[in-house]
């Protein structure tokens, strides 16, 4: 990851913080980290953990691209939107095992 990486995923995770009216330690609760550890990814410091990058972006209901990249894939995204007149209804597709 670059420095424009770093602050992109920085940049996405104060949005998140703030379009969901959390604290840093609410943030920091649910992702069982140190308050000091999530100031330092929204300054810029990089998580430590490809698991801890994936339970932000679990967290905030996106991808690993999306967090750090601004990057959306189609091709990760099972979800399909359907628009029934003035409603738009998410369709997730989840995979289960055939028996």
């Amino acid at each position: 990851m670059t420095i424009d990486d770093y602050m992109k995923f920085a940049k996405n995770l104060k949005d998140f913080i703030t379009k969901n009216n959390l604290s840093l330690k609410d943030l920091a609760d649910q992702l069982e980290v140190p308050s000091s550890t999530v100031h330092g990814w929204i300054n810029g410091v990089p998580p430590k953990s490809i698991k801890t990058l994936k339970k932000i972006a679990l967290l905030m209901d996106c991808s690993i691209d999306e967090l750090c990249f601004d990057e959306k894939h189609s091709s990760h995204d099972p979800d399909i939107n359907i628009t029934i007149g003035d409603f738009t209804y998410k369709l997730i597709l989840k995979r289960v095992d055939r028996k």
